[in-house]
């Protein structure tokens, strides 16, 4: 895994699910933030060789954005920022190795490829409907989210 994702700090409980959910999708270890400060964050990535930080911030508990950093030449850089602006949470524990990645709309493609995250033949599959991305596996629908890119 390459990649870190975590919270703001005090996460709420729909907050703290969504990110583990995430994390399954994202190919990501989930960093439980606590009192740790961003910088860090950074230091264990540099340290640890992880390439990529996701930060979900939040809004009265619910997720509100995504931010993206990366580390250059050991420093951090917020490299993109999306709005989370639907969620929906599932009940079913998503616990694949891999997923079949469907998605239609260039900036959902764009978000899973900049976190390095490949497509496999698998059960499960990663669909984008109306720009809402979500995860099913036959009938079962999972986590399901729209992000939208937002400028730096």
């Amino acid at each position: 895994m390459a990649n870190i994702i975590t919270t703001s700090r005090k996460p709420g409980k729909n907050l703290r699910k969504f990110v583990r959910q995430l994390s399954t999708l994202f190919n990501a270890s989930y960093f439980v933030r606590g009192k740790s400060s961003v910088n860090g964050i950074f230091e264990y990535m540099d340290y640890e060789g992880f390439k990529k930080l996701v930060v979900i911030t939040e809004y009265k508990g619910n997720p509100k954005a995504m931010l993206l950093y990366g580390l250059k030449n050991a420093n951090p850089v917020l490299e993109r920022r999306y709005k989370i602006t639907y969620f929906k949470l599932s009940e079913k524990k998503i616990v694949p190795a891999s997923f079949e990645f469907e998605l239609k709309e260039k900036d959902n493609k764009d978000l899973f490829k900049y976190l390095d995250v490949e497509s496999d033949d698998s059960d499960y599959k990663v669909i984008d409907e109306k720009g809402v991305i979500s995860v099913q596996k036959g009938k079962d629908s999972f986590l399901k989210f729209k992000v939208e890119k937002c400028q730096i």
